[in-house]
């Protein structure tokens, strides 16, 4: 092995260690104090118990997790195609970005607990209010990443493209759209965890599966374990979703790097 791929390697291992090693050291000290202490099971469980849980329940969490990441993924398809396209209709029409801005800011100063029983009311209990809700969650910051990106192009690449008679098309795809890749991937990783987090908060509205579901049930049921259960399949599938599109943008960018 050589000295480059070694340091790699290492570099590689260091860093799945350290989260490791601070993950285990974390939950040591969340067993003991909750025992130690004698904390009541259904205010803090020891990780012990949630684990128990986790295994014994395992089949309908993941299935209450593909529900909810089926809702994210499509909601995240639907609030970011979006927003691509009236983040570059900004960079078209300075008129458009500074009329629509505003209203978007004001969406985005929404919490979207106030607004997800509206979408019940408007969509239903079903598929389409969590879509709804989760593409709304993710609409905002990849509009903003994807404006940024469109404009970022040096002003003496943008003035050669047009000495050479470049169409607003070609200047799009030539210069803007490459340029902006990584700002639009940033974007994505962004809108990837908020879509999540919007299909569960539209799932705490009213929803009958789902990980939003298994936090509502459990916390009517104070069963406490399941509720962590529930929550840390949350978090996974919002690492799960978020890890893709990081894979995608590594792809992506180093091909376009040949």
């Amino acid at each position: 092995m050589s000295k480059k791929h070694q340091f790699l390697f290492n570099n590689s291992k260091m860093s799945i260690l350290g989260p490791t090693i601070c993950v285990i050291i974390f939950l040591i000290l969340w067993e003991t104090t909750v025992r130690g202490l004698a904390v009541p099971r259904y205010l803090i469980p020891p990780p012990s118990l949630v684990l128990i849980t986790i295994v014994e329940r395992f089949s309908s969490l993941v299935t209450d997790a593909m529900v909810t990441l089926i809702e994210a993924v499509l909601g995240f398809i639907a609030g970011t195609t979006a927003a691509f396209l009236l983040g570059a209709l900004f960079v078209r029409s300075k008129l458009i970005e500074r009329s629509i801005s505003p209203l978007f800011v004001a969406l985005q100063a929404v919490p979207l607990i106030a607004i997800s029983p509206l979408l019940i009311i408007w969509f239903g209990n079903g598929l389409a209010s969590k879509v709804v809700m989760a593409a709304i969650a993710c609409f905002f910051p990849m509009v903003i990443n994807t404006a940024a990106g469109l404009k970022s192009v040096q002003h003496e690449s943008l003035a050669l493209m047009r000495v050479l008679s470049a169409t607003e098309s070609q200047i799009f795809w030539k210069l803007r759209l490459p340029t902006a890749m990584p700002y639009i991937f940033s974007g994505l990783k962004i809108s990837a965890t908020l879509s999540v987090i919007g299909a569960v908060v539209a799932e705490l509205a009213g929803a009958t599966r789902g990980i939003g579901f298994q936090v509502l049930m459990s916390s009517y049921q104070t069963d406490t374990p399941m509720l962590f259960a529930a929550v840390i399949f949350s978090a996974l599938t919002g690492i799960l979703f978020f890890q893709s599109i990081a894979l995608m943008e590594a792809r992506v960018l180093k091909h376009g790097r040949r």
